[in-house]
């Protein structure tokens, strides 16, 4: 609680309170999946679109941000909230978020004609990979990244699709955004699928594309609306199990890559240069789990728990009971960064509900 208004601490003991990314990614799961409580879950995201105006409408260097709101209401549709009263609440915030992406209206990121969104300032990460050494970003991504442009297909459909169900006869918003949907789902693919390496680029910038594996191809897979085809998709989960998966969350780079770091240790510029090529992210296994019971069924519980089981065995090692924000790339993965993550709790909670969910149908 600050000034009376209920926020989301992004993690003890040195993450902010009320950060964007942070509270969209992780309120579902302390709220929703924990609980149940839809009252909290509003008040908390009310409390969001009042503070970050800014960054929601107009500039940020998080550019996939405002996007993911998307997700996060989908999320609390999917928990059973009335659908039209949701859009009738925030679809004006959802709507503005979109039309805040169209050419000349943010100066970090915008709509090319293709319909894609290009992300570039030199010298600045725009993006959720967002370390830094000596003043550059260690991944700046410069071009289309992949997530940002997933997370862009499925902020325009779900809105196009809501507003034709709730919003007025003939809306203006709906003529408008149509056309750009279908040129994003025409252009997606074609973009960052390379058939060559079997998986999705990273990003598409103004030089060769980068054949890192990372794991922002994720959301092209796992989204309610998807931008690539359907079998494509086992591709893509066959290639994050194979080089990215561990028993404490999602690596943020292949092993196989020269620039990867398996271990988050030594100095704060050794560390900086592990965060977002090797560390592995709780916060990322919540989307592939739901995404791997979508494909499989009850038939992945058991993978599930293997999955799940190690961080409540190491609950003790780097904060008593606590989840932490990232671990080592390399085994046996030691726990590192905030000793309570909001993202990673939200994310464990989420992969709980879940499971118990697939626990059910399996009785």
């Amino acid at each position: 609680m600050v000034d009376g208004k209920e926020r989301i601490n992004a993690g003890f003991s040195w993450l902010e309170t009320g950060l964007l990314r942070e509270t969209i990614i992780s309120l579902p799961g302390l709220t929703l999946y924990a609980n149940g409580d839809k009252a909290e879950f509003e008040k908390i995201l009310d409390n969001l679109i009042a503070d970050e105006q800014e960054r929601l409408f107009r500039r940020t260097t998080q550019v996939e941000s405002p996007l993911r709101l998307t997700d996060t209401i989908q999320q609390y549709i999917h928990f059973g909230a009335d659908e039209k009263h949701v859009w009738k609440k925030y679809g004006e915030t959802l709507k503005g978020i979109i039309e805040s992406y169209a050419p000349g209206c943010r100066k970090e990121v915008t709509m090319h004609p293709n319909g894609l969104l290009w992300a570039q300032m030199d010298g600045v990460a725009l993006s959720w990979m967002n370390a830094y050494v000596h003043g550059r970003p260690v991944t700046e991504r410069a071009g289309y990244q992949v997530e940002t442009n997933a997370f862009w297909y499925n902020a325009l459909c779900f809105a196009i699709d809501m507003e034709a169900k709730y919003g007025p006869e003939g809306s203006a918003f709906v003529a408008k955004w149509t056309p750009i949907r279908d040129l994003v789902k025409e252009n997606f693919q074609p973009t960052f699928w390379k058939p060559e390496w079997g998986y999705l680029a990273d990003y598409v910038g103004n030089g060769p594309v980068d054949p890192a594996v990372r794991p922002n191809q994720l959301f092209a897979a796992c989204l309610d609306y998807c931008p690539i085809d359907e079998e494509l998709k086992s591709d893509i989960v066959a290639t994050i199990k194979t080089e990215l998966l561990t028993k404490r969350g999602i690596r943020t780079l292949s092993p196989r890559n020269e620039a990867y770091r398996g271990v988050y240790e030594g100095s704060q510029i050794e560390r900086d240069l592990a965060y977002h090529q090797g560390c592995a992210f709780p916060a990322l296994l919540a989307p592939y789990i739901d995404l791997l019971f979508k494909m499989m069924g009850s038939t992945f519980y058991k993978k599930a728990e293997y999955l799940v089981e190690g961080f409540y065995q190491d609950i003790n090692k780097h904060g008593v009971g606590l989840f932490s924000e990232l671990y080592d790339g390399d085994p046996p993965h030691e726990p590192h960064g905030a000793i309570s993550c909001a993202c990673s709790t939200s994310a464990l909670l989420r992969i709980d509900y879940i499971m118990n969910q697939y626990k059910e149908v399996k009785k």
